[in-house]
């Protein structure tokens, strides 16, 4: 490892510190960056290959799996929550979250509308490793212990004002779960009791996700808006433009890949925009990762871009072949990034200024973002919880 390197591996761990991220507060792609840089995954795998376990569903999810010690949490259509254990698979508890319960006044309501690719499953899990929460589409937020013990319920503003249905997932953050609905809301997660609410500039699909200032802990979302995770207050608000992914944060500065995609630096009291460029036009509903300088971004048909993260300028473009519509995001494991399609495909590739594929495997449909830890691969099947190991 050179001198580089090493800088940049001890900033990147004073950076978690900082921020007290660690195995015990993980949510959406782990920390929302997608990188799980201490996992070693096998690189070839399909339905019969390299398969420790799979493990039947109820019914289909878009919400990634996490994992909080040994137990897995998944969500499943419309309205559960199941955990389930990672050694080997088996369901540990389910439980059903309907809001008629909450509402008993409005049980004859029905369902709020979505789109049949949404449903109301698409917000991952969150966890402290204390309380796992989940928000569903129909507004219902729930809080459960690690044995299944129900802590509080709440019923939220319902946020699918499109009928598209919602897929922001919370973040959870010195025991505040923040939520963007039509505002930016934070919970104490302990009992639900609302902290703050601070409106925001407009609700998308990009989840938010944290980052330092100076010694302040901020949320970033998807419309631009950056906030004070202990009260809320608008620190900065940037470029708006993202429809579907999240931004990713590293260090002092945002990136935002969209059709134009922007970077902005955040320093002292100032927000800086960095550049703008122009990856492949096309939506983009997986969200981009950094790596060694680098930004990784994938449209939804699998058009692969690698962009300078210093100056903006695109340093390749290839077609990854993977078919269908890519919803997974890009993830980072054993120094290698993972490409997924809805159809089951993900292509392994290594990453670097020269594009170089290392393999492609196919399992059954999914859309969720898989998790790396140690030898594994998680991913929530439409149909199965798969575990791939060697």
């Amino acid at each position: 490892m050179n001198l580089y390197k090493k800088l940049f591996a001890l900033t990147g761990l004073f950076a978690f510190t900082v921020l007290g991220l660690n195995a015990e507060n993980v949510g959406w792609r782990r920390d929302g960056s997608g990188r799980f840089q201490n996992a070693n995954p096998p690189t070839e795998w399909s339905t019969t290959k390299n398969v420790v376990w799979k493990t039947p569903l109820p019914d289909w999810s878009n919400a990634s799996p996490i994992i909080v010690g040994k137990r897995i949490f998944i969500c499943s259509e419309p309205n559960e929550l199941l955990c389930l254990s990672s050694k080997d698979g088996r369901i540990l508890w389910r439980k059903k979250n309907s809001y008629e319960k909450i509402l008993p006044s409005e049980s004859t309501r029905s369902l709020p509308r979505t789109h049949k690719v949404d449903g109301y499953t698409s917000p991952t899990p969150v966890s402290d490793g204390k309380y796992v929460c989940a928000i569903f589409g129909m507004g219902t937020l729930v809080c459960y212990d690690m044995k299944g013990k129900l802590q509080w319920t709440k019923q939220m503003p319902t946020p699918n004002r499109r009928n598209w249905g919602y897929c922001t997932t919370p973040l959870l953050v010195d025991g505040r779960l923040i939520l963007h609905m039509k505002d930016i809301i934070a919970l104490d997660v302990k009992t639900g009791k609302k902290l703050w609410a601070t409106p925001a500039t407009s609700l998308k699909w990009g989840s938010p996700v944290l980052m330092a200032i100076g010694d302040v802990k901020a949320v970033v979302t998807a419309s631009g808006d950056i906030l004070d995770v202990s009260s809320g207050k608008r620190l900065h608000k940037i470029y708006s433009g993202l429809t579907y992914n999240a931004p990713i944060v590293e260090g002092n500065k945002i990136y935002m890949i969209q059709n134009g995609g922007k970077a902005f630096e955040i320093s002292g009291g100032t927000a800086k925009k960095l550049w703008t460029t122009r990856p492949k036009k096309d939506r983009y509903y997986a969200s981009p990762l950094f790596h060694d300088g680098i930004i990784y971004a994938v449209t939804q048909k699998g058009n692969f871009s690698a962009i300078d993260a210093k100056l903006g300028e695109l340093i390749y473009s290839k077609k990854l072949n993977i078919g269908r519509t890519v919803y997974p995001s890009i993830a980072l494991a054993g120094g290698l990034l993972f490409v997924s399609s809805d159809n089951g495909k993900t292509a392994v590739v290594k990453p670097g200024p020269l594009f170089k594929k290392i393999s492609l495997n196919k399992l059954e449909k999914f859309r969720c973002s898989p998790w790396f830890q140690g030898d594994k691969i998680y991913i929530r099947g439409m149909k199965h919880m798969y575990c791939i190991g060697k």
